[in-house]
């Protein structure tokens, strides 16, 4: 071999056992949350890490770029931006950011509650991406009291729900319509307002561009209450609380049929209407009512009779999971729960569901019940998309040494104690869904039992 031969080998040799290089943080967990458990794999040939079961899944959606990996710090889910855009943090707040084009920045408004994307050294203020400072004389002078005045708070949409949660109790889809709606004819006014404001002392300006909306995971809504996963109990039925005095705290019953040493397996939304007298207690410490002030919420992990209630009158409540990758926010009911069976090996021990006639994403969920023994896997023709799992304050929610056999009841009986469930994104087109029980244990009958349900995304 000539010696510039022997050179020019000795240069590529590192090259050829180079490791690949370590996966970034949450990778590994994002895959186990695809259902692609231990199979993270780095792929040589695409120069990027891939998550491998029968096929291969990129870490990140179609059409997104893995140099953009990043961790949202509010919700703690990691992520990758669309190509062409790069994950960019507030730069007052580190704690708020989104996926923005490249060269542009990130501006959070803490006033209003939001941001958006916008061009090098400009703000989100007002609805809008504008220069510092850019407010013109006369809008600065619009008297208090004044419709200008009042259609500029920040806080106009979260003061109208409030307002108007009592005057729609039991249609929550026909509120949020009736919201954007009557938002949406505030803004056309306001423009005008403005236009009027500013003929004294400048020429009309051609309105700002709208900013490019701050886009929210596909499990979430945004954090106002209704926005929730399914109810934990039966038939969705109010649960009622006695009166306890003004000056007495009575322990707060647990979701669903009472359990000892209840724990909470998630966070739980628990709800009242609008006019109940209700305080929630934790650990002795008062908490406060969220969103439309008709939600509490209780951590997971919290042990039952730490939490206490007061209640002078008395009133009805419900249990509703936190939205969460895991427990994602429902809306309209497609399908309700279905019980379903499949039998062990030599048997049939999978079923498929017709989903063809549907042409929208959808929330597929499932649980054992009636006895919980088993682990079942979830295919979308037949593309792996979850297994199910135990309650999310376990370590490793998947291990199926956590599968309580006691259980025996509805669903969301077992999903509020410690049966396997799981909630999964059907995209549209899926022709059928394939439930595959791959985990088992050995029951004094033929058959295992369980259930499932449809519902569509929220569109809070």
């Amino acid at each position: 071999m000539k010696s510039s031969g022997i050179v020019a080998l000795a240069a590529l040799l590192p090259l050829a056992l180079a490791k690949p290089p370590s996966p970034s943080p949450g990778m590994e967990e994002r895959c186990k949350q695809m259902g692609d458990d231990q199979t993270l794999e780095y792929s040589e040939k695409q120069k990027r890490w891939i998550c491998v079961t029968s096929g291969q899944s990129d870490i990140c959606g179609t059409g997104q770029d893995q140099s953009t990996w990043h961790k949202d710090p509010i919700t703690g889910d990691y992520g990758c931006c669309d190509k062409g855009e790069e994950w960019v943090v507030d730069e007052k707040n580190k704690r708020q950011g989104s996926c923005c084009p490249k060269g542009a920045i990130y501006s959070f408004n803490a006033a209003a509650g939001e941001g958006a994307c916008c061009d090098q050294g400009q703000v989100f203020k007002s609805g809008s991406c504008t220069a510092p400072g850019d407010s013109g004389k006369c809008l600065e002078e619009v008297p208090s009291g004044t419709c200008g005045a009042y259609l500029k708070d920040a806080r106009l949409e979260s003061l109208l729900r409030t307002l108007l949660v009592p005057c729609f109790p039991y249609g929550q889809e026909t509120l949020n319509i009736f919201i954007e709606y009557y938002i949406s004819i505030l803004h056309g006014g306001l423009d005008i307002i403005e236009i009027i404001y500013k003929n004294g002392c400048d020429d009309p300006q051609p309105s700002p561009p709208s900013p490019k909306p701050k886009r929210h995971p596909w499990w979430n809504c945004g954090d106002k209450e209704p926005c929730r996963w399914i109810s934990l109990e039966t038939n969705d039925a109010k649960k009622t609380l006695a009166a306890t005095g003004t000056t007495t705290k009575a322990q707060l019953p647990n979701p669903n049929r009472f359990v000892p040493d209840y724990e909470y397996p998630f966070n739980v939304w628990l709800t009242k209407s609008p006019d109940d007298d209700l305080d929630v207690y934790i650990k002795g410490k008062k908490i406060q009512p969220q969103a439309s002030g008709t939600s509490y919420l209780i951590p997971g992990g919290t042990k039952a009779t730490d939490v206490k209630y007061s209640s002078s009158t008395g009133l009805q409540v419900n249990f509703y999971g936190q939205c969460t990758e895991n427990t994602p926010c429902i809306g309209k009911s497609v399908e309700p729960w279905t019980v379903k069976s499949v039998v062990a090996p030599p048997g049939k021990d999978e079923l498929e569901i017709d989903v063809s006639k549907y042409d929208f994403d959808f929330i597929f969920t499932m649980t054992d019940t009636s006895i919980t023994t088993e682990q079942y896997t979830v295919y979308a023709d037949g593309k792996k998309v979850g297994m199910t799992h135990g309650r999310l304050t376990l370590g490793d929610k998947y291990n199926t040494d956590h599968i309580n056999v006691q259980q025996n009841g509805n669903a969301p009986y077992v999903i509020a104690n410690d049966g396997f469930w799981g909630s999964y994104l059907i995209p549209k087109d899926t022709e059928k869904i394939t439930v595959k029980m791959t985990d088992y244990e050995v029951a004094g009958y033929p058959w295992y039992e369980w259930q499932y349900r449809i519902d569509r995304l929220c569109d809070c």
